[in-house]
């Protein structure tokens, strides 16, 4: 089998996507494959594409899943492994496929706590959560107010605050069914 199902963007010109029958990707040094078990969804992966980009480009920034082949200069990760992984801006595509090309430093181990589903979810908005709440250098004790709490980094901030002894309080829209920590 040297193709696998994809979803990609059609063209350069068009934000349309379709699921296509597109080459497995092949990996390079430094890379592994991965045989994606489960991506995230983001209104962003639609527009993550990377300016010499072959059409159809498969889309997708985060995912989870098993590693199926192992790249020259790779240590430390073994075929099998669980891990999750971001994709974002590579030439190969995109997570929203059967397999990935991922670069190994992107390469996260996932927890055995984790469906492959929960792990997908959190790359994209777990850095950039931990990334934000890192950046106010605040300790046990402290108050923070987090406004948009229920969206994808704001439930990860709350979450992430909550268990530093941080004071969390949030907004978020009547629809939203967010809780305060």
């Amino acid at each position: 089998m040297n193709t696998m199902k994809a979803f990609a963007r059609t063209s350069a010109e068009s934000g349309e996507i379709s699921m296509v029958d597109a080459p497995i990707p092949q990996i390079g040094n430094g890379e592994v494959l991965v045989r994606v078990r489960a991506f995230g969804i983001g209104i962003h992966d639609r527009y993550f594409i990377p300016k010499d980009a072959a059409f159809p480009y498969t889309i997708g920034t985060e995912g989870a899943g098993t590693v199926a082949a192992i790249g020259a200069g790779i240590t430390g990760v073994s075929v099998s492994d669980r891990v999750i992984f971001t994709t974002s801006l590579q030439p190969q595509g995109g997570a929203w496929a059967e397999y990935a090309a991922v670069k190994s430093d992107t390469l996260i181990p996932l927890p055995g706590g984790l469906t492959f589903a929960q792990g997908a979810a959190v790359p994209i908005a777990g850095k950039a959560a931990l990334e934000s709440l890192n950046a106010l250098g605040l300790q046990s004790g402290d108050a923070l107010f987090i406004a948009g709490a229920s969206g994808a980094i704001g439930s990860l901030v709350i979450q992430l605050a909550a268990a530093q002894g941080i004071r969390v309080a949030g907004s978020a829209s009547k629809t939203s069914g967010a809780r305060g920590y």
